[in-house]
């Protein structure tokens, strides 16, 4: 994800709206555009896209998850049994704390209700598997890159342009509506809420093109990745998932490793 996304959305962007009734003191307008915008508005709008998609985190089962940025893996390593999230857990031995993720169904087994047979991984393995499919992608790449890139630009040929275009129509027709009749004080709460349900449908579009054009930047961090890269990886980052990796799903004989960018790699267990 784009750095400077995750900033503004760690360092609190907040936006509030209010609404309240006009007892006819003055005429009160809702003016959009009317002044330089503190961050970009394409920049805003990938950023609101990644705190809806943060807050509507859930397994595979529908349960409710939350974002955690404290360990790479988390909320990426899925059980192919039953569909919940792997949790990094840490064992004390004799010779020591070694750290393992197991199935949450099976860490909270009474209250769960589900008896997992999903395995324990030891974290050295899951690092091995993130490995061994960044590597894959990298000495495949020529059989990759032209089908995500087909992928991509399907996407972006269905731009909601002309949906947004039409909407603001609409609302500058209302608005003009609103002005004329505040004049003469006439009330204008039905034509307000009317282009308040506008606003809203146009926002879930914009989001939508944005989420398609933060396609253009996994291709770019793909060729970036890929162009970095002039021998196969070693040694495990969490960047290289917090970068590349979408899912694991952990099935007893091997993984499925999803890609940001649409790739989908298997990996014996």
């Amino acid at each position: 994800m784009n750095p400077v996304i995750n900033q503004v959305i760690n360092n609190g962007v907040h936006t509030t709206k209010k609404r309240v009734a006009n007892k006819g003191l003055a005429p009160q307008y809702y003016v959009e555009d009317d002044h330089e915008a503190i961050i970009p508005k394409d920049l805003f709008l990938r950023v609101q896209e990644e705190m809806a998609r943060r807050a509507s985190l859930e397994t595979n089962v529908g349960r409710r998850r939350l974002f955690s940025s404290r360990y790479a893996l988390s909320n990426t390593v899925f059980c192919a049994h039953c569909g919940e999230v792997f949790q990094r857990t840490q064992w004390t031995h004799p010779n020591g704390k070694k750290f393992v993720w197991r199935c949450i169904s099976r860490l909270r087994k009474k209250r769960s209700a589900i008896d997992c047979p999903a395995r324990t991984l030891n974290e050295a393995e899951l690092h091995a598997v993130v490995l061994k499919a960044v590597n894959e992608v990298y000495a495949k790449q020529d059989n990759f890159i032209p089908q995500f890139k087909a992928n991509v630009e399907k996407a972006l040929m269905n731009s909601n342009s002309p949906e947004i275009e039409a909407i603001d129509e609409k609302i500058a027709v209302m608005e003009a509506e609103i002005i004329k009749r505040s004049k003469t004080r006439q009330n204008c709460d039905e034509l307000g809420d009317e282009i308040i349900k506008l606003r809203e449908e146009r926002y879930k579009l914009q989001l939508d093109d944005a989420n398609k054009e933060g396609l253009k930047e996994k291709i770019a961090e793909l060729h970036k990745f890929l162009d970095g890269q002039s021998a196969e990886v070693h040694e495990y980052d969490d960047s290289l998932v917090r970068r590349l990796i979408e899912t694991i799903t952990v099935y007893d004989d091997h993984f499925k490793v999803l890609f940001k960018f649409g790739i989908e790699v298997e990996v014996a267990a």
